[in-house]
């Protein structure tokens, strides 16, 4: 016993371990905890269909102001605004993921804050609130949208205020008693209607993509390092009886129990998310369970190729905080937007993010090429084939090593 404690070596797992896990906490803690107030820049777009009107004898456009009030509202670091012509146009670029919510100001805004200013000052009732409609894309992500929504309905809630304000100014200097109901109208004489981009409502607030990526990339992880266990078990079992040896037939046997079981993963996983509890997609089922197993096959050979360079041991030493590194930098349960830079960074080449925006495309966004899918088809392609061919270039040249 003496002799294990007294082995430098011995003693290794226990301080890379626990010096790995402070390395984590380290950055996990500020990513989690601060991913609200680091959100800047969210793409919202505006859309203003007000076609302006008479008032105090005065040809205005009302919309205008409501555009200005919130390019110049203090929340303008958290959200990037950007002008679009048509509700339409608006949608699309919703529906592709280019941006997270449109406010949409109707035709007739101008129109029924005359009409609400009118009915104040002659006390007359049947008037309805003005509103705005704030259309929002629900995959997303929910810290997204939250940030996104509550920034847009302060700044509502505000130029309300100043509404308010204006016409209080106005009745102080009639007579007029106002009503109940006129008493509400002028309390919030504007609201913000929240409606959604999707033509089918989603039903799992766009976390389902995230699910099935995150197993997705553990099953990956997880059945690269069982794998390679159980194989060179077996190697060794059999390397008695092999005469001539095969030097890439361990690596052979890996990738086709690897692509056997990103084909059952994918199966099974779209059976319990899309079967037993039904949750809508917009793409053909066949399409998704293709990328699935591209997917699970990509990050299977990514660690595959660290466990062939570093050894089994030490592979799962580097493969496990790369692996929840990039569960984080998927953006998929925080958006990109609310992530460290260091993180973002990160995002940008590291293949769980593109298995996450290929899933939510080929979900939520018809598959379209523009909403992710095509980036994600070809960065993951690139990384299987490299790490493919660096598995192949690493047992090459550890060949004559092995021939001793």
């Amino acid at each position: 016993m003496k002799r294990f404690f007294n082995n430098i070596n011995t003693w290794t797992p226990v301080w890379l371990v626990a010096l790995l896990a402070f390395v984590m906490i380290l950055i996990y803690v500020p990513t989690f905890s601060n991913m609200l107030t680091n959100m800047e820049d969210l793409p919202v777009l505006i859309v203003n269909e007000d076609q302006g009107g008479m008032l105090h004898e005065e040809e205005i456009n009302l919309g205008k102001n409501v555009e200005a009030s919130l390019l110049e509202s203090s929340d303008v670091q958290t959200l990037e605004w950007t002008n679009i012509d048509t509700r339409e146009e608006a949608l699309d670029l919703l529906n592709s993921g280019k941006a997270i919510a449109t406010l949409v100001i109707p035709a007739n805004y101008t129109e029924s804050i005359g009409a609400i200013e009118n009915s104040l000052l002659t006390n007359q009732s049947g008037i309805e609130t003005a509103s705005v409609e704030v259309v929002v894309n629900e995959a997303s992500g929910q810290s997204a949208i939250g940030v996104t929504t509550g920034t847009v309905s302060a700044v509502i809630d505000s130029i309300s205020n100043s509404i308010t304000t204006q016409l209080s100014k106005e009745l102080a200097s009639s007579d007029n008693q106002l009503s109940a109901e006129n008493a509400i109208l002028l309390a919030q004489p504007l609201v913000a209607n929240q409606t959604i981009a999707a033509a089918v409502p989603l039903t799992d607030n766009g976390m389902s993509s995230f699910i099935l990526g995150m197993v997705m990339i553990i099953a990956g992880m997880m059945s690269s390092s069982m794998i390679k266990s159980y194989v060179n078990g077996v190697e060794k079992e059999l390397q008695p009886l092999n005469k001539k040896r095969n030097y890439f037939a361990g690596l052979h046997a890996e990738i086709i129990f690897g692509l056997c079981l990103a084909v059952l993963t994918s199966i099974l996983l779209m059976t319990a998310v899309f079967g037993i509890y039904g949750v809508a997609h917009t793409t053909n089922l066949f399409i998704i369970f293709l990328f699935m197993v591209l997917g699970i096959m990509t990050m299977f050979m990514f660690y595959t190729m660290f466990s062939v360079l570093v050894g089994l041991k030490w592979s799962l030493l580097i493969n496990f905080p790369l692996n929840i590194m990039g569960i984080m930098a998927s953006g998929g349960s925080i958006s990109l937007y609310g992530l460290p830079s260091f993180v973002h960074f990160f995002s940008y080449f590291y293949p769980s993010r593109y298995i996450m925006d290929g899933l939510r495309s080929l979900v939520y966004y018809n598959g379209r090429m523009d909403a992710g899918l095509g980036t994600a088809l070809l960065v993951l392609g690139t990384y299987l084939v490299i790490s493919t061919i660096g598995c192949y270039l690493i047992y090459y040249n550890r060949r004559p090593k092995m021939e001793k």
